[in-house]
């Protein structure tokens, strides 16, 4: 290990979300909320972080390089999937 002494930022918050409902260490009285397909994913995910950023309000804004790494990523993959020397990652979702 070495030390970066150029690093702009000294603290990082991560969480983790474990998906679908029932894997891991969730889980659920009753059994029906393990619903596990596509849609029922994007709902409790989206519930989960509505309800997330409604509790602490704070993160809403917290970062000041939101919405640029992930932008950034999703461009570069896109134009690395043109290369045909390349593996695709696909952004297909159906």
């Amino acid at each position: 290990m070495f030390e970066m002494m150029d690093l702009t930022a000294t603290v990082a918050n991560v969480f983790f979300l474990e998906s679908p409902a029932g894997v891991g260490f969730s889980y659920s009285n009753p059994s029906s909320d393990y619903i596990n397909n596509d849609v029922q994913y994007a709902k409790d995910s989206n519930t989960f972080l509505v309800n997330w950023l409604e509790r602490f309000p704070e993160y809403k804004t917290r970062s000041r390089d939101k919405g640029h790494y992930v932008p950034q990523l999703a461009q570069l993959i896109l134009h690395n999937n043109k290369i045909t020397n390349q593996t695709v990652i696909s952004f297909n979702l159906y």
